[in-house]
């Protein structure tokens, strides 16, 4: 239980880093690794054992306000393989505004209800690597083909970034996640958003 109790803040970066400042974290005891959230400890391979290089998490969240804008957390876990302590959580702010259905449907993402375009932003990066403000759009498929909400709110999420050549590039299976509305009644926005997903370097 002590353990659980010193879990760090929140994360998202990319470089496979290891400059963690958890030195109080005793990795050769027992028990669930301390960065890991309540409801993962035996969902994550924090120990690496199926990805052979750095294993990662991420979890995000948002809410719209029914008028446009988003705002939200992106926060990345990695396991290097190694201590415990050394392993770190990247967080990022989110914060957008609505996309119109014409750039959806030429983005190959004409299935979902709605999208933003985002600035993504480091406020917590205990990797070292990056942080500065990016610039990436997520859209979000919502409801079913018959414009009900899917089962238990399931919502399938796309990201879209530049690369270095400032092409736009989408990730249609980027993430999956939970979608609720703020009224029972309606199946629109205002309403908050949770998603999360993993990746493997080598």
């Amino acid at each position: 239980m002590l353990l659980l109790a010193l879990a760090c803040t929140s994360p998202d970066g990319k470089n496979p880093g290891g400059n963690s400042d958890s030195s109080a974290i005793d990795s050769e005891g027992p028990g669930v690794h301390p960065n890991v959230p309540p409801g993962y400890e035996y969902k994550w391979d924090y120990n690496t054992d199926n990805c052979g290089g750095t294993q990662y998490y991420f979890l995000g969240s948002g809410a719209s306000d029914g008028e446009g804008n988003f705002v939200g957390q992106h926060v990345v876990y990695y396991f290097y393989g190694g201590e415990w302590d050394e392993d770190d959580i990247d967080t990022y702010s989110l914060e957008g505004t609505e996309v119109t259905r014409a750039w959806l449907d030429s983005e190959s993402a004409g299935e979902c209800e709605e999208g933003y375009h985002v600035i993504r932003e480091g406020v917590d990066m205990q990797s070292g690597w990056g942080g500065d403000e990016e610039e990436m759009y997520y859209a979000f498929d919502t409801l079913s083909p018959s414009g009900n909400l899917n089962y238990e709110n399931a919502m399938l999420v796309y990201r879209y970034t530049y690369n270095r050549d400032d092409e736009l590039r989408g990730d249609f299976d980027y993430a999956r996640g939970v979608y609720t509305p703020d009224s029972t009644d309606d199946v629109f926005p205002p309403a908050t958003y949770t998603w999360e997903g993993d990746g493997c370097w080598d």
